[in-house]
C-alpha cells in the first residue's frame, strides 16, 4: 500500500503493484577505461545483482588471476596488487550457479575484456 500525504494534510492511499523481472541473459560490457574521468571507470555487468550465486574471475592472457568476486558490485577498476594493470586483453568467465532465480543449472559466460587508457 501507498500512502501519499500532500501539504494541506490531504491523505491518499492506493495499492502499488510491482513486478520483479529477472533478466535471463547478462550484458557484459567489453572495456573499461580507468583513467579517472568518471566513465567507463570500472567494468559494467547488467543484470548480475539479480542473481543470488555466482563467481566471476578476469584473467591475464598469461593465466595469471587478477580478479576474483562472489558478490560483484560493478566496480572493478582494473586494479591488482594496488596498481592498475597495463593496457591490453584480459579474459573472464562468469559462472552463474544454480539457486532460486536460476534454475535451469550452471551457466557460465566467457569473453575478452579489454582495459584501454
Amino acid at each position: 500500500m501507498l500512502t501519499v500525504t500532500n501539504e494541506n494534510g490531504c491523505v491518499s492511499e492506493d495499492y502499488v503493484y510491482l513486478d520483479v523481472i529477472v533478466l535471463d541473459e547478462l550484458i557484459i560490457y567489453n572495456v573499461i577505461t580507468p583513467n579517472g574521468d568518471g566513465l567507463n571507470d570500472t567494468w559494467f555487468i547488467e543484470g548480475l545483482r539479480s542473481l543470488s550465486a555466482y563467481n566471476i574471475k578476469v584473467l591475464h592472457r598469461d593465466g595469471t588471476l587478477v580478479f576474483e568476486s562472489e558478490d560483484y558490485n560493478n566496480d572493478w577498476d582494473g586494479v591488482y596488487r594496488n596498481s592498475i594493470l597495463p593496457i591490453g586483453p584480459y579474459y573472464y568467465i562468469i559462472e552463474i550457479k544454480p539457486g532460486i532465480d536460476n534454475n535451469s543449472g550452471s551457466k557460465v559466460y566467457k569473453g575478452v575484456l579489454s582495459i584501454l587508457k
